[in-house]
């Protein structure tokens, strides 16, 4: 359960921190691991259902986009395309690196940590799509081994970015497959610095 956060006009938004780790749905912060498992499929379930019966206008564009034009959405949005991740083991510790220390979205992260998650590997590299990367996985510190025993290698590893997408601003963490990980502090002070980042009223720039 990774997540992108997107801005798509001036917002308001009034989040502590324990809210910001879910994303901004409090609801599942009282759940276990199983309990926020079933939680997070349930809400799924229940938006693929109501994508098509809902009028458009009722349904967040990132959702809408996701939907019904998927490669607009990995492309242009996210800027990168899944390519696997490693499943021997498939949950791993790996050391992760911040990048852009002198960028909002870093305020109060260590310059490193280590967590245990299931890690993405990507096709495309976002940087290609014009993104500001605020932390990479170090690929000395686990196996990238996919399902097949491919090579899942990127040499440079994007994990947390953001970019301009027109006037609006988008921010991507291929981190969060576990409950556990929104208990991080690292973790949550990342998505904490993203959600301020995206609601600010000034205008997007190249580099945050």
């Amino acid at each position: 359960m990774t997540g992108s956060f997107i801005q798509s006009g001036p917002q308001d938004f009034d989040l502590d921190a324990r809210e910001a780790q879910v994303a901004g749905n409090p609801r599942i912060l009282p759940l276990g691991a199983e309990e926020f498992t079933e939680e997070a499929k349930r809400l799924v379930a229940q938006t693929s259902a109501q994508v098509e019966a809902i009028d458009k206008s009722e349904i967040p564009a990132i959702f809408r986009t996701m939907f019904k034009h998927p490669g607009l959405y990995a492309d242009t949005l996210i800027g990168a395309r899944f390519a696997g991740h490693p499943m021997s083991p498939q949950f791993q510790d790996a050391r992760i690196k911040v990048e852009a220390g002198s960028s909002p979205l870093a305020k109060g992260l260590p310059l490193e940590w280590t967590m245990n998650d299931e890690w993405y590997s990507f096709s495309i590299n976002p940087r290609k799509a014009g993104a500001s990367v605020l932390a990479t996985l170090d690929e000395t510190t686990y196996l990238l081994k996919g399902l097949a025993g491919e090579d899942l290698q990127m040499g440079d590893h994007p994990i947390a970015w953001s970019n301009c997408v027109g006037k609006g601003k988008m921010f991507h963490s291929a981190i969060g497959h576990r409950p556990e990980t929104y208990f991080s502090p690292e973790y949550r002070t990342m998505l904490e610095n993203a959600l301020g980042w995206v609601s600010q009223r000034r205008a997007c720039k190249t580099g945050h």
